[in-house]
């Protein structure tokens, strides 16, 4: 990743405009290793779609993954264009991501308040969205990566919410469909 080695080197690898059109929220997450042609290569992970999903077997590297994709984005974007939430319900060390500036919380079912600060993440996501989806029809954008690209000066910052170990966080609340609805309730 171009912006880790700008960190390694000493200096800032935060990027000061993303490319919100093609490159913006596509954090290298590991190496792909093509023994064929003796090369190894960049693994990108496309959160511009939305949602994605990493699964295993316990011990597997789940979580490291998630660690490696949350680097991977700390280390690229500043807080005005990146905010990141962590669940971590899996292998209870993501909490060392939480001195990060771009991290507003870290979450794990250790803490005395765990249900309700994981409700109350839910509730301001859900405010927040109400209030993107007002200033992108005022702007008339379809979505951020329009919008920051036509006002760079001016971003909406991404919203990232890793949630590590799904099946905890639906054990805790409930097995509907729509397990937000549930923390909601």
């Amino acid at each position: 990743s171009p912006a880790l080695v700008l960190w390694q080197d000493g200096g800032c690898g935060w990027i000061d405009k993303p490319d919100w059109q093609q490159t913006a929220l596509c954090p290298v997450i590991g190496l792909v290793d093509d023994p064929a042609a003796a090369r190894q290569y960049p693994l990108f992970l496309s959160l511009r779609r939305g949602h994605a999903a990493i699964f295993g077997a316990p011990g597997s590297g789940k979580t490291t993954a998630v660690r490696t994709l949350a680097v991977s984005l700390l280390s690229a974007y500043s807080p005005r264009h990146l905010h990141l939430y962590i669940m971590d319900l899996g292998g209870r060390n993501l909490n060392l991501l939480s001195n990060f500036p771009q991290v507003g919380a870290v979450i794990s079912p250790e803490e005395e308040s765990y249900r309700e600060r994981v409700q109350q993440l839910i509730h301001d996501l859900v405010e927040e969205m109400n209030v993107r989806r007002l200033r992108l029809a005022q702007a008339k954008m379809a979505d951020v990566y329009e919008y920051n690209a036509a006002h760079p000066d001016d971003p909406i910052h991404i919203i990232v919410v890793l949630l590590d170990n799904f099946t905890e966080f639906r054990e805790s609340f409930g097995d509907s469909k729509d397990n937000v609805e549930t923390v909601l309730d």
